[in-house]
């Protein structure tokens, strides 16, 4: 759940937090939110995955993958891990990015398409990758050089996959009692790229998934 009071971030002028501008109790709580808001953002972390040497990558093309050109391939995937739910049963929105290679390019060069899928187990990655809808980080990439690629957007979880992503887990209710299921949602991401020269690998060396509470 979050931990800032009014759930979110709260802006206002820069002016009013000038070196001769007066401080009162009302603006050190609007900071004391912002700042918990920001803890919120950055702490709940559920992949965080980069490759130790620089050949510690997954690697894959459309003809290692058995389809052709143009076609979606699914390169890594990750999970599961649990994630955090709402009051009213949904998932809290997620920001994603990913370390990309592309092993060759020619001139001018296909590069690779990528598409990172939040979904569940039960989720269709490569339907999800073609439909490039609200749960999906759409980058490109078209150099030899890795990069970090992916947008500030905010993935939503699937509706459809909240339900198929429940799992009972063992928890310790309380000091004296037994251990109780608990149900938990657990969340998968892959990684899906598509190029139109088969032979282009495309390789994911870091990914980071972290939850927006807010």
């Amino acid at each position: 759940m979050s931990t800032s009071v009014h759930d979110g971030r709260i802006r206002f002028q820069s002016s009013q937090i000038g070196a001769d501008e007066p401080f009162d109790a009302s603006q050190a709580q609007i900071l004391a939110n912002n700042i918990l808001h920001h803890a919120d953002g950055a702490g709940q972390v559920r992949i965080a995955w980069c490759g130790v040497a620089a050949n510690d990558v997954i690697a894959q093309n459309a003809t290692g993958a058995g389809v052709g050109a143009d076609e979606w391939f699914r390169v890594a995937q990750f999970g599961p891990f649990p994630m955090f739910l709402k009051a009213s049963g949904r998932p809290y929105k997620a920001r994603c990015y990913a370390y990309i290679e592309n092993n060759k390019v020619a001139s001018p060069g296909p590069g690779s398409t990528i598409r990172i899928v939040w979904m569940s187990s039960f989720g269709d990655g490569k339907f999800y990758a073609e439909e490039n809808g609200d749960n999906v980080q759409n980058a490109t990439h078209d150099s030899t050089t890795g990069a970090w690629v992916g947008t500030k957007t905010e993935l939503v979880f699937p509706d459809e996959d909240v339900s198929a992503s429940l799992r009972t887990v063992n928890a310790n209710m309380s000091i004296s009692a037994d251990p109780g299921g608990v149900a938990v949602p657990m969340g998968y991401v892959e990684v899906w790229g598509q190029s139109s020269d088969t032979a282009q690998l495309v390789e994911v060396g870091g990914l980071y998934l972290a939850e927006y509470i807010g």
